[in-house]
């Protein structure tokens, strides 16, 4: 199936099936465009099939393609993201190629959209990398029942059917439904226009290069031990905490040191670092007030993902833990070469509670179920819980 979309605002689109021959013109045809009179009655000749969409122009005025026109009675193959023009007025459309991406990963492993996808499919709305890639450039999300509706109303020649009818619902606990808004909204391809995404990680920088860039981002990775000042002191740039999983090598003392004095400059400025997770969030809501913000000051409890703070000295840490609804916060003095303690910790009060003062380890889970370690023993803390490593 082939779609044309108008350009231009009022046009109609137009679904094209395989194996079909469609007539363009102005009177008494499948495509009808009666309100440019550079349109002949029988303009142009469009043949449809899986592989190929051709155009066979039979017009006055003739038909354009990418801006070149096309010979009188010769057809040429039209390829997805092709601008077609008939006749010299209004009449412009953009080609594509119905391709449908599902919410699972493709054979090769990838977990993003191609810019060829015209529709996500999802039983239920899961936030993934290509959730939010289609979210950023444009692409309904519906309900697999939505192409058989589609097929059947362009069969009985009637109006297709809205995406919007077939929204899956959402299946994310930590989201006010009622906030979110899962529609194509235009506005989101330009949500991240003149923003700077500040990686200090490749592999991360792969798997969110394309969400960035869908929402009109640009990023950058930079090269251990590089800090330009001018890009990390501007409100504009966003620098992405750097994330380590079991799957990535242990970072060298020398990396450590080098994020640590990215992420000294960013906050002397008076920005933050964000998560990764925010990219997402932005999305979600189409908004950056206060996701992909550096500007935007996070509190304890309202942002949906940890962070940490860290400052060290003579190898001495003191951690502090504050929970939503606490008005004080709690902490211990924790050794930095104490070893691990094992057995289990709760939030205070609960069972198996251990001394605040016994050195531990925590592991805290955010929203997007990657897991945050620091030093010590796990604990299954609060998603929401602040905690913050200060100066002894």
């Amino acid at each position: 199936m082939w779609i044309l979309t108008p350009l231009l605002p009022g046009g109609e689109t137009h679904y094209l099936l395989s194996g079909k021959k469609y007539v363009v013109g102005r009177k008494n045809c499948d495509i009808l465009l009666s309100d440019d009179q550079s349109i002949s009655r029988a303009h142009a000749l469009l043949s449809a099939s899986e592989q190929t969409l051709t155009l066979k122009d039979t017009s006055k005025y003739g038909s354009f393609v990418n801006g070149q026109r096309v010979a009188e009675n010769t057809s040429v193959n039209l390829t997805s993201r092709s601008d077609i023009t008939f006749g010299v007025f209004n009449s412009k459309f953009s080609v594509e190629k119905l391709a449908v991406c599902s919410s699972c990963l493709d054979n090769d492993g990838k977990a993003s959209l191609s810019q060829d996808c015209t529709h996500l499919v999802m039983s239920t709305v899961k936030v993934t990398i290509k959730t939010i890639c289609a979210l950023l450039c444009g692409r309904p999300i519906v309900k697999p029942d939505f192409f058989s509706a589609l097929r059947s109303a362009i069969q009985n020649q009637s109006p297709p059917p809205e995406a919007e009818r077939f929204l899956p619902e959402i299946d994310e606990p930590s989201l006010n439904k009622e906030e979110v808004n899962v529609e194509v909204i235009q506005r989101r391809k330009e949500l991240f226009a003149g923003k700077i995404f500040v990686f200090l990680n490749a592999k991360q920088m792969k798997r969110l290069s394309a969400a960035v860039s869908f929402g009109g981002g640009t990023c950058r990775l930079l090269e251990e031990g590089a800090l330009p000042r001018d890009v990390l002191e501007s409100a504009q740039t966003c620098v992405v905490e750097a994330v380590t999983g079991s799957s990535q090598p242990v970072l060298s003392s020398s990396a450590v040191e080098w994020i640590k004095s990215v992420k000294s400059i960013v906050e002397m400025k008076g920005l933050r670092v964000i998560t990764e997770s925010e990219i997402g969030l932005a999305a979600i809501y189409a908004s950056c007030e206060k996701h992909c913000n550096s500007s935007h000051l996070t509190h304890g409890g309202e942002t949906v993902c940890f962070y940490f703070i860290l400052y060290l000295f003579n190898n001495v840490k003191f951690r502090r833990i504050k929970y939503p609804g606490d008005d004080e916060w709690r902490g211990c003095p924790l050794s930095l070469d104490s070893p691990t303690r094992q057995g289990k910790t709760q939030k205070p009060g609960g069972r198996n509670e251990k001394p605040w003062g016994e050195p531990h380890k925590e592991r805290s889970t955010p929203m997007d179920g990657q897991a945050i370690e620091t030093q010590g023993r796990w604990s299954p803390f609060s998603r929401r819980a602040r905690i913050e490593t200060v100066q002894s």
